[in-house]
């Protein structure tokens, strides 16, 4: 359970258009500061690549290096929370760009992430592989258990943070709705703990995630006959996951498009829609 002293501390800032915690902006040299001690709890020896961003706005770091400047849209300031993300791999020397070259060079890649919110004085972590397959181009993010090897290490990293007034936030407690506030893309209604103070547009890595930055190669084919009565088109599809998309477009008919597909279990099914 969040304590109660965290959810009164969440109305406080984000009520009212958050004015609470527009007025507790600090300069761009007290957030630097913030960052340093950041990077000596959590960059070691034993794991030395790690990741600090505070995840602003753009217009929002320029008001913060220029305390003359004003905020244009209050909609749009970011997070205002720090991601920490700890490569798990004593080989990776380096911060955490990730990109296909460290994919490609390191296959699967355990990490240790880390989500701050200083205003709030809370935060929380979890575990996640990070994974780059060249041939197709796809990253994959899958939730795992810290190896245990690890253990010793996440307990220092929690006890500094303990040691600097931050609470941490159980994941099972992410849902707890909290009223009367509001975040850059959540207007109304209750806003969810971790939307409101960690983050409301990157999420985490609970669940198993695919995605690729650049176009895939689809098999396709197709036939077409143009003439001055008559026009008829055809294209089939097959995606990268296998399933088929075949489109029908004849003269004074209406569009044809079958998608052919698996379920869950394995099991094809054919779907037909008229356009």
């Amino acid at each position: 359970m969040i304590p109660k002293r965290l959810i009164s501390r969440c109305r406080t800032l984000y009520a009212n258009n958050r004015l609470g915690l527009l007025r507790e902006f600090e300069g761009f040299d007290a957030l630097k500061q913030k960052k340093a001690i950041f990077l000596e709890i959590f960059k070691t020896k034993q794991l030395p690549a790690v990741e600090i961003k505070f995840l602003h706005c753009d217009d929002l770091l320029e008001v913060l290096k220029d305390r003359k400047l004003r905020i244009r849209s209050y909609h749009c300031v970011g997070d205002l929370s720090w991601e920490i993300r700890v490569a798990i791999n004593p080989r990776i020397k380096n911060g955490l760009d990730w990109d296909e070259k460290l994919g490609a060079k390191f296959g699967v890649v355990p990490i240790l992430k880390y989500v701050i919110n200083h205003y709030v004085g809370c935060y929380s972590s979890w575990c996640y592989t990070m994974a780059f397959d060249r041939k197709t181009k796809i990253f994959e993010f899958s939730p795992i258990k810290l190896p245990k090897q690890y253990s010793r290490l996440k307990s220092d990293f929690d006890t500094a943070l303990n040691r600097l007034g931050f609470v941490s936030v159980d994941k099972r407690d992410f849902d707890t709705r909290i009223s009367n506030v509001t975040t850059d893309t959540i207007h109304k209604g209750p806003v969810k703990f971790f939307d409101l103070v960690f983050t409301d547009i990157y999420g985490h890595e609970f669940e198993k995630s695919r995605f690729t930055t650049k176009p895939i190669k689809i098999d396709s084919t197709f036939r077409e006959f143009t003439g001055t009565k008559n026009n008829f088109y055809e294209e089939s599809i097959t995606l990268n996951n296998g399933d088929e998309i075949f489109l029908i477009k004849e003269f004074g008919k209406k569009a044809r498009l079958t998608l052919t597909y698996k379920n869950d279990k394995g099991k094809k099914h054919k779907r037909v829609f008229k356009l």
